[in-house]
């Protein structure tokens, strides 16, 4: 919808978020690195996972928080402005970043010293899902918003005209 528009703030917005799942998607579903672990490597094995989760979330931050700029300095002839999502993205990776920091310290605590401690890792595939969901939800948002700029829908109201 954004080539659509010709709104090229929706379209680096979306890149940003679905190339950065898209690369994680493939890093773990062809198995260059694997969800499963055994007793003797759940330590390191989850430290990747959680550490590679964090990494991810934190370049994303800081690439949203840049992104106007960034955007200008590749796009220089097209219309870049700041929206809402701008400042609600960076607030969802810096959740999802701190969640995998917590998880992290979680794992050595659980795999490394023996304690039962579980609740980041039960929580961690819901609160990815909830971020993404939110995530898409703001581009939705964000896409009716410019399509409504764009062509100058007007919403309908039941006032009489006078």
């Amino acid at each position: 919808m954004g080539l659509r528009i010709k709104d090229i703030n929706i379209c680096v917005l979306a890149m940003m978020n679905l190339s950065s799942i898209l690369i994680e998607n493939l890093l773990f579903s062809t198995g260059l690195i694997s969800l499963y672990s055994d007793e003797e490597n759940r330590l390191l094995q989850n430290s990747v996972i959680f550490g590679l989760s964090m990494a991810r979330e934190l370049l994303i931050l800081v690439l949203l928080t840049y992104r106007v700029e960034i955007t200008k300095w590749l796009f220089p002839k097209h219309q870049i402005r700041a929206t809402f999502a701008d400042s609600m993205m960076p607030w969802l990776y810096l959740i999802g970043a701190a969640i995998s920091f917590f998880a992290l310290i979680e794992n050595y605590f659980r795999n490394a010293k023996g304690y039962d401690i579980t609740f980041f890792f039960y929580a961690f595939e819901i609160t990815g899902y909830l971020i993404f969901s939110t995530l898409c939800a703001i581009l939705v948002a964000l896409t009716v918003i410019s399509y409504k700029e764009a062509y100058e829908l007007k919403v309908p109201s039941i006032k009489k005209r006078s």
